[in-house]
């Protein structure tokens, strides 16, 4: 209804005025909506940038912590300060603790995750956000580990130690190697998605912990 209201305004603007609708996603307004508008695509700040606002602003001051919070934001300062939250850098931690953790055991990753995200709280929302930083921090994990076992160490690779530890664990790199983390990164985006559609939080944990402990126990 109250996009409906705004036709009206946007087919007769007020004399000598710029109207601004900002939103996450065109996809998301009526068809009506966008046919009266010009769409402008801003694109996501660059990490580097990112990270020098964080610095410049007081809210990080250790460079290595912000280069990796700038890293994982996706180019958004908001998320970036939402990485700040003692509660998400604690699950991070504790994921990539049990990640680099050798052997990989899917049953204990998945308690110890999931008893992080309820200490979090039980707010059904706050529990389905918290959860699908989950899988945005282990597609990060795999893919650092990708960059550095693909072109040799990476800079922002070594601000992850878990992930260090992780790829020495593989041995020497091979073809397969590079197979097995893509297979990995598109594991953690799967169970993204499936999140995003309403699955089940505690059964996407566990899908998504289980088919990693398959990948890694394949010869």
């Amino acid at each position: 209804e109250s996009s409906n209201a705004l036709l009206k305004t946007l087919e007769e603007p007020p004399p000598h005025s710029v109207l601004l609708l900002v939103a996450a996603s065109a996809d998301a307004l009526l068809s009506t909506i966008r046919s009266r508008c010009q769409i402008v695509t801003f694109q996501p700040l660059d990490a580097q940038i990112v990270q020098e606002l964080l610095q410049r602003e007081g809210m990080v001051s250790d460079p290595r912590e912000a280069a990796q919070i700038a890293g994982l934001c996706e180019g958004s300062l908001e998320t970036a300060r939402q990485l700040l939250d003692p509660q998400l850098r604690a699950l991070r931690e504790e994921l990539y603790g049990q990640l680099a953790a050798q052997p990989f055991r899917s049953v204990q990753a998945c308690t110890r995750i999931s008893e992080c995200l309820e200490s979090g709280g039980s707010e059904k929302s706050v529990d389905r956000q918290t959860a699908s930083w989950v899988f945005r921090f282990s597609v990060e994990f795999y893919r650092r580990a990708l960059l550095t076992v693909a072109a040799g160490p990476d800079q922002n690779a070594a601000v992850i130690p878990q992930v260090c530890t992780f790829v020495q664990s593989l041995g020497t790199p091979t073809v397969d190697t590079v197979d097995r983390l893509t297979e990995l990164v598109d594991c953690a985006l799967t169970a993204e998605e499936h999140l995003s559609a309403n699955a089940s939080v505690p059964l996407t944990l566990e899908a998504f912990f289980d088919q990693v402990g398959k990948l890694l126990r394949q010869p």
